[in-house]
């Protein structure tokens, strides 16, 4: 299973369950790394994160900072950045075949999901103590 965690509003407010869950699931043999709407500050951040709190290192880490000025425009400059963070996010689980995804702020990959048809099973998992239930 390949699975993905955001930074900001998951990852960092639950480090030590996330730290626990990734040892846990690389260690059953399961792809785990992170997908958040940072920029490649998220690599130092992450680094950090590794090197002073025990985090297993990511397989993977994907950045909005893959998306150009172009493609930003192309998805809309009218867009909250939120929009065009979901768009990315949904774009990420599609290419790169992400089957779980932890997120504080789910509402908008879900939308873009849905506006592309895609009927994959793909399942974002709220995380956020403001939200009292959990969908996929």
């Amino acid at each position: 299973m390949k699975i993905s965690i955001d930074v900001d509003g998951t990852l960092k407010e639950h480090l030590e369950f996330f730290i626990t869950f990734m040892k846990t699931f690389i260690d059953a043999g399961h792809e785990v790394g992170i997908m958040t709407g940072r920029g490649s500050d998220a690599n130092i951040l992450l680094s950090k994160m590794v090197l002073e709190k025990g985090l297993p290192q990511p397989m993977f880490i994907l950045t909005s900072s893959l998306y150009n000025n172009d493609e930003r425009n192309m998805i809309g400059k009218e867009l909250n950045n939120e929009v065009i963070v979901g768009h990315f996010k949904a774009r990420m689980m599609i290419e790169k075949n992400i089957d779980v995804h932890f997120d504080d702020k789910s509402s908008y990959i879900r939308e873009w999901l849905r506006k592309w048809e895609q009927d994959v099973p793909k399942h974002i998992v709220f995380t956020s103590p403001t939200k009292k239930h959990i969908k996929s």
